[in-house]
């Protein structure tokens, strides 16, 4: 997926809700409705098909509580990880143009301003990642948030 604006997604969620609320019961419906919904706005041509798009959702549709719970908790460590040390990497990368000390003109700033990860959001769609917090857990608007 690139960073440009999505196309409209060619992909038909009714037949896969359907057999999500199939398997997984009614009480799921609205969690499995908007989770495809969310999926099938940022699916592309290159994330697959409409089989590819089905099967995807299929496997990483997380119906139980205690396994959604297991699910954030995976997700939370695996973020703050790479979060963490990229974060760390960028620290370094910056610490002799933010400290004084023996300057090398020009490419301490130019060292400071490389990112060692410009396409991590591109790449957490890629791995299909991105899709599966999407499929399983709510992205509320910032009205939503703030109230």
């Amino acid at each position: 997926m690139t960073t440009s604006t999505i196309a409209p997604s060619t992909i038909k969620t009714d037949s896969i809700v359907a057999r999500l609320i199939e398997r997984h019961g009614a009480a799921e419906e609205q969690r499995i409705r908007s989770g495809v919904d969310r999926v099938a706005l940022r699916w592309t041509a290159e994330d697959g098909n409409q089989e590819a798009f089905e099967a995807f959702c299929t496997r990483w549709f997380v119906a139980g509580e205690q396994d959604r719970i297991r699910l954030l908790d995976r997700f939370e460590t695996f973020l703050g990880s790479v979060g963490g040390h990229l974060g760390e990497i960028r620290r370094d990368l910056r610490r002799w143009s933010d400290l004084r000390g023996e300057r090398f003109e020009g490419l301490d700033d130019l060292m400071a301003t490389f990112d060692p990860a410009p396409d991590l959001s591109d790449q957490l769609y890629r791995q299909q990642l991105a899709f599966v917090a999407l499929l399983n857990f709510p992205r509320p608007d910032l009205a939503t948030m703030i109230a």
